[in-house]
């Protein structure tokens, strides 16, 4: 009980004056200070009361951008960060989808499919994007099909397995004929997945 009350009297504090806004312009300042704040913004964005604040202040388009970055640290917490501030608010989700974050999130899973906690924030995001039609649409447009099967054949976990392929059953919702085209559906039944039991 202890804990919810200071949680919300955290809360509180951040989202009055100006700390969110602060965030803002951290993210705009020294490599090293952006990469803290993107990890404390990620942080701060897993209470539930923090997500409008946050959007309010302006941070979502601020942190969009920061996904062009090649510090691996620093697109682990900004992909954290908006994945968090924007889960379940589909307003925000058009809002990235129309921003390229689909582009940027297979980039990303491309430049660096080793980098395993990247990888699984990349999935969620893509997972959590999946069901719209204006990202169903830039999905067809990647090569999201080719990272996924290279994720698949790299498994570790049924974890990862489930959501790569939520997003290929979205995929194959949306252009079928794509992935005929491919012939992702004979890769898919060559994939050996390991047993994770």
């Amino acid at each position: 009980m202890l804990f919810l009350i200071a949680e919300h009297r955290t809360s509180i504090l951040l989202s009055d004056g100006e700390i969110l806004p602060a965030f803002g312009r951290l993210l705009h300042s020294t490599p090293l200070c952006a990469v803290k704040a993107a990890q404390v913004l990620a942080e701060i964005a897993k209470n539930e009361e923090m997500k409008i604040p946050c959007v309010d202040a302006g941070l979502v388009p601020i942190l969009v951008p920061l996904l062009d970055s090649t510090d691996q640290e620093m697109l682990l917490h900004v992909g954290r960060a908006i994945g968090r501030i924007c889960y379940d608010n589909n307003e925000l989700q058009e809002q990235l989808v129309a921003a390229g974050v689909i582009t940027s999130l297979v980039r990303i899973l491309s430049d660096y499919p080793e980098n395993e906690a990247l990888v699984r924030v990349n999935l969620l995001a893509l997972s959590n994007l999946a069901d719209l039609d204006s990202a169903k649409e830039a999905l067809s447009k990647t090569k999201v099909a080719e990272q996924l099967v290279h994720q698949l054949r790299q498994v570790n976990h049924h974890e990862k397995v489930e959501i790569i392929l939520e997003v290929l059953q979205t995929l194959a919702e949306n252009d079928q004929q794509y992935l005929r085209k491919k012939n992702y559906c004979g890769v898919l039944c060559n994939v050996t997945v390991p047993n994770t039991d």
